[in-house]
């Protein structure tokens, strides 16, 4: 026959509460970052004074010791995939101190604007307008300025949402006109009124056209 002995009741409360010694957390203040500008981080519940290494996507972005009260901080270059191209991408960012590991997922932004698709008859094709890291809540028109750099005509593509300042539009005709043959310029920006060399930011997209549509 074996004794056991009872644990206080109190005790038992107080180990309750605690709950899991090595819960460490990481996260990102922000929901979404510029491709232009660093990431920041916090964690909590690491090892004290311990060495930590932060990863994204395998690689290592950055290093540095946990705090005696167990935090850390910290930021790194927003990740640009290798031909990236313009749009928003979400990451995995990992934090470890050798024992304990925490990670989170943010997005990220790559400046640009663009159409898709990007292929077929201009005299007929429809597409989506896409523009992004423009800035949030900040209006997005586009103006179609002929081979001979005159203003055809400018739309209003919409207002950015979304964490990382997006527009992105329902299809529509890529020329909501008789486009002639020639080198058009399709130039995004934030004005109402078009100017051939706004302040940032604004794009510039060269679309040929090699022959009138029917």
């Amino acid at each position: 026959m074996s004794l056991r002995r009872a644990a206080p009741a109190g005790l038992l409360a107080a180990l309750a509460a605690a709950g899991p010694a090595d819960a460490a957390t990481v996260s990102t203040p922000e929901r979404c970052y510029s491709s232009r500008e660093p990431v920041d981080y916090v964690g909590t519940d690491f090892r004290p004074r311990a060495r930590y290494t932060a990863y994204v996507a395998g690689r290592r972005v950055a290093a540095g010791r946990v705090s005696r009260f167990g935090d850390l901080s910290g930021d790194f270059s927003a990740p640009v995939p290798a031909r990236g191209r313009a749009g928003e991408r979400t990451f995995l960012l990992t934090v470890t101190d050798g024992m304990r590991r925490a990670s989170t997922r943010f997005r990220s932004t790559i400046f640009g604007a663009d159409f898709r698709p990007d292929e077929g008859d201009p005299a007929t094709l429809r597409v989506r307008f896409y523009a992004f890291d423009f800035g949030r809540g900040r209006t997005v028109y586009l103006h179609y300025v002929t081979p001979a750099r005159r203003l055809r005509l400018t739309v209003r593509l919409g207002r950015t949402a979304g964490p990382c300042g997006t527009v992105s539009t329902p299809r529509r005709r890529l020329f909501p006109f008789r486009a002639r043959s020639g080198s058009w310029r399709m130039q995004f920006d934030t004005r109402r009124r078009y100017d051939p060399t706004p302040p940032r930011p604004y794009v510039r997209l060269i679309v040929p056209i090699l022959r009138t549509g029917r």
